[in-house]
């Protein structure tokens, strides 16, 4: 049950007061008592020296009866008990009981006190009278001796009578006060507790904020500033929560209108989020809170999404006939990954469509180039012993013809590697042999241009698995093309591996690559320099070829360029 703050203020303000007003009340017969006390002695000392200088001489000429009708008159007039004793403890005279049947004194602590020269009271229950008493005692002095003592006393039932009517007294006073202080409790703690009340009541029951409400508190004090705080804060969060729904209904807008299918995953995979175009893609409607595998039955995208979770990765699948881009971004601290189906499916048809009409006029061209490029050097044999322009005409022909037929032939070669009914012939390959065959054609071709092809490889063999022929290919590729680029200096390849994969860098000193160009150097027909690239005899083609061959065989190509400083690939491959 909820405690109520009114209760809680009051009862312990109650708790307080009453703790107050008993320790006062308690206190107070304490102070009175001793008080009174404090003064009757005063009251017994005042007269002890005088009954003590009138009695000396009685008790020194040991006038014992004398003395005893004497302190009985003098008691009864002074309204006090006297009572003189010897230095042994012997009651000598008493103004109120015969001394001959009281008992020795001599252990009272008054009386031991004073035998020892030094006056003392002492509060005591009297045996005598059967009554609480207050002692006052003064020692009787001969030059250096003590001859007894005078003891004074008072009863202190005056003092109880007095005690019970101011306790009555007090008691009906405090009373009152207790009952003003709780009424005045009651009226603070209603102050205090209704502001406090009216910040809870601003709430809904069910804990959740009320758009503009507000709390009117009239208060300068603390509770005053909590309500202005409240205030304020209620004025912020509903500016904010009319901002946040303005941004939600323009994220929902944003997201619905994606022509891309967008999914948004818990961590379990439980889709929390998602566009019409993600509804329209899936296999089931009314997707929402479903696991990703449900609402998709391709095991292709099950096993991408359940591996992709983990990290960042992209990924061609086929849904539903069509084929898609699908991208999935793990969103951290949160928790969340976000999918992204991109449909290429007339992207795809179209790329088809220009393989296919590159495959074609590929085979067009190359009997027609084969042709001309055979009647063009016939005719530059013939006119080989005949001077004139006609031999610079054919030469000029038969090089073209020589360009036209590369291109058709690393065109075929590139839409055979992309044919996904492509096959590599698998078998384990020397890495190292091969290189060195590769240099070995190459030679010659370093050494018109005066360059050093330079090999370091480790002793024992590199053996990776792979299509011998296409690896071939790939690093003549590559070395081709860092001995056409580089006009003097060398080109460097090294080979290492490990567990797991083996390494091949070819380095260059060549005129580099600008960093703007380096991730569209593996692009089909992409050249840097097109006059150079014009004037060697390149196609444009050799990197992508390259590229596809290291993709063929689960590995990969990486390039690192600056101008002037030359190029390195890194050619990485699975053992």
């Amino acid at each position: 049950m909820r405690k109520n703050i009114f209760l809680k203020i009051f009862l312990g303000y109650l708790a307080v007061l009453t703790l107050v007003f008993s320790a006062t009340v308690t206190s107070s017969f304490k102070i009175i008592r001793s008080n009174y006390i404090h003064t009757t002695r005063d009251f017994l000392k005042r007269p002890s020296i005088a009954v003590r200088d009138l009695t000396k001489p009685m008790l020194e000429n040991k006038d014992l009866e004398k003395l005893n009708a004497y302190v009985g008159d003098l008691g009864r007039r002074m309204g006090i008990r006297i009572t003189v004793i010897d230095k042994k403890g012997r009651v000598l005279a008493d103004s109120e009981k015969d001394p001959l049947l009281m008992e020795n004194h001599g252990n009272r602590p008054e009386v031991t006190s004073a035998l020892r020269g030094s006056p003392k009271s002492a509060t005591r229950y009297s045996t005598t009278l059967k009554k609480y008493m207050l002692y006052y005692a003064i020692p009787y002095r001969s030059k250096e001796h003590v001859l007894g003592v005078l003891r004074l006393s008072i009863p202190l039932n005056n003092i109880d009578t007095l005690l019970d009517s101011l306790k009555k007294r007090i008691l009906e006073v405090a009373l009152i006060v207790l009952l003003i202080s709780i009424l005045a409790g009651l009226i603070l703690s209603r102050i205090i507790s209704e502001p406090v009340r009216r910040l809870a009541d601003s709430f809904k029951s069910n804990g959740k904020w009320s758009p503009g409400v507000n709390v009117s508190v009239e208060s300068e004090d603390e509770i005053g500033e909590l309500a202005k705080g409240f205030n304020t804060m209620a004025e912020r969060l509903e500016s904010s929560f009319t901002e946040i729904s303005h941004q939600r209904n323009e994220l929902e807008s944003i997201i619905s209108s994606i022509s891309e299918g967008l999914l948004v995953l818990d961590r379990e995979g439980k889709i929390i989020k998602y566009n019409k175009a993600a509804e329209y893609i899936s296999d089931i409607k009314d997707i929402q809170g479903k696991y990703y595998w449900e609402a998709f039955l391709s095991r292709d995208l099950q096993e991408f999404v359940s591996k992709g979770i983990e990290g960042p990765s992209r990924k061609e699948i086929i849904l539903k006939n069509r084929t898609f881009i699908v991208s999935i971004t793990p969103v951290r601290p949160v928790d969340l990954s976000v999918v992204v189906m991109h449909d290429i499916t007339e992207l795809k048809e179209m790329d088809g469509l220009k393989r296919d009409l590159v495959t074609s006029v590929s085979h067009e061209l190359r009997t027609p180039l084969t042709v001309i490029k055979g009647f063009t050097e016939t005719l530059i044999e013939e006119n080989k012993e005949k001077a004139g322009p006609d031999n610079k005409y054919l030469s000029i022909i038969k090089h073209n013809t020589d360009r036209l037929i590369n291109i058709v032939r690393d065109l075929l070669e590139l839409s055979s590697l992309e044919d996904k009914e492509s096959r590599l012939n698998i078998e384990d390959v020397d890495l190292k042999a091969l290189i060195q065959a590769v240099l070995t054609g190459l030679s010659e071709q370093a050494k018109a241009k005066g360059l050093s092809l330079n090999s370091s490889v480790s002793q024992t063999p590199v053996v990776v698995r792979g299509d011998a022929f296409r690896l071939e290919q790939l690093f003549t590729n590559i070395i081709d093309n860092a001995i056409k680029y580089t006009d003097k200096g060398s080109v460097d390849i090294s080979i290492s591996s490990d567990a797991n994969y083996a390494r091949v860098e070819i380095k260059d000193t060549g005129i580099g690559i600008p960093r703007e160009h380096l991730r569209r150097i593996f692009d089909r027909f992409y050249v840097v320099d097109k006059s150079r690239s014009r004037k060697l005899g390149g196609t444009g083609l050799g990197l992508a070829i390259a590229k596809h061959i290291a993709e063929l065989h689960t590995g990969s190509i990486k390039v690192d360029s600056a101008p002037y400083r030359g190029t390195s690939f890194t050619v990485i491959l699975p053992c």
